[in-house]
């Protein structure tokens, strides 16, 4: 596979009772980044830019991680199943498309 964008699938399962103040933690401070910016600055850099009250920005982070019961990250990568409508059709329900 040649090198490229990756798609991440971000999961996070929320205490229950706490999803409203999660989605407003991270829509403020993790939904609006610019990820590609991200590859080119350090996570420190990009942070003091974009939350000049870092003290701020720490609490609510930390705030957000003590909501969650888990979190994830998963890359995904693209799978060509080629033409076999056979293996197409059995790996389909697995999470696999057809192109």
């Amino acid at each position: 596979m040649e090198p490229g964008p990756v798609t991440i699938a971000y999961c996070y399962h929320v205490r229950w009772g706490h999803h409203d103040e999660f989605l407003s933690l991270f829509r403020r401070d993790d939904h609006d980044r610019d990820w590609a910016a991200v590859e080119a600055h350090s996570e420190a850099e990009i942070a003091a830019r974009l939350f000049p009250d870092q003290d701020r920005y720490r609490a609510e982070e930390r705030r957000r991680f003590e909501l969650l019961e888990a979190h994830w990250d998963v890359p995904l990568e693209e799978v060509d199943l080629g033409d076999d409508p056979s293996q197409q059709q059995s790996r389909t329900g697995l999470g696999f498309t057809r192109r």
